[in-house]
């Protein structure tokens, strides 16, 4: 896919719940739609590991990505794999790698959820 595994983790966790692309796009800090869902979502799409609500009107704005049964096992293995210990530094290294922008944007979706 051309994708590093931290570049999909970083969308599967997004993807918990459904997305719009305007709100994914802001997780990566990427403003053309067009780059970023043929770098990003498409190839996830075409595994399998991410679907679409609307499969149908791949470009209607009320259009939502989700994480499918299949990414959430991939997800699920891999945290499974991976000790407690090293969870806990992966989770810190991750944040760590955030951007102050992007860190607010977790955050309100984070928010959003509860």
């Amino acid at each position: 896919m051309g994708l590093s595994w931290d570049q999909v983790e970083k969308l599967f966790v997004a993807l918990q719940e459904p997305k719009s692309m305007v709100e994914l796009k802001e997780l990566y800090r990427w403003s053309n739609t067009t780059k970023f869902k043929a770098k990003y979502v498409s190839p996830l799409i075409e595994a399998k590991f991410v679907g679409m609500a609307l499969p149908d009107k791949p470009t209607s704005p009320k259009q939502r990505y989700f994480l499918t049964d299949n990414g959430k096992a991939l997800l699920a293995n891999v945290i499974r794999k991976t000790n407690t210990g090293d969870l806990v530094e992966k989770v810190n290294h991750i944040i760590g790698n955030l951007s102050e922008e992007e860190k607010r944007v977790a955050l309100e979706l984070l928010h959003k959820k509860h």
